[in-house]
């Protein structure tokens, strides 16, 4: 079954971007604790480090939030895909209207608007007033 894959699609998706995030974060991380090491003076040091456990932190929660958010999206593609099955209902049908709204829309058209303008073009003479 095809629907029932996508929340496995959601998933790996999911996966494979918190697998890059995290890299761009150890990445960064490595980044700055490069120029802790070659940081002269000891405050420097102290605060690239810092900001090197600063960035492995916020990527971990970036990380943690695109997984929870990816699992509460396939929980319920999943959960609405069983719903639909159980409940017998279908879902965004595709197809012409029902055949009494047909009749209403082309009768509709047949009549025309329901009001006429009471001037002939825009800001010329009312069509009421006689000359």
């Amino acid at each position: 079954m095809a629907e029932a894959d996508l929340d496995k699609i959601i998933r790996q998706l999911s996966k494979a971007q918190t697998k890059s995030l995290m890299a761009a974060a150890k990445k960064r991380h490595g980044l700055f604790m490069a120029k802790a090491a070659s940081a002269k003076d000891k405050e420097a040091k102290a605060r690239l480090k810092l900001l090197a456990e600063s960035a492995m932190l916020h990527g971990q929660a970036a990380a943690k939030r695109l997984q929870n958010s990816a699992d509460n999206a396939a929980d319920s593609y999943a959960r609405a895909i069983k719903n639909a099955a159980e409940s017998g209902r279908v879902m965004n049908t595709v197809g012409s209207p029902n055949e009494i709204i047909m009749v209403r829309r082309r009768f509709s058209s047949i009549i025309g608007p329901r009001m006429n303008p009471s001037s002939m073009g825009a800001g010329s003479q009312s069509s009421l007033r006689k000359i």
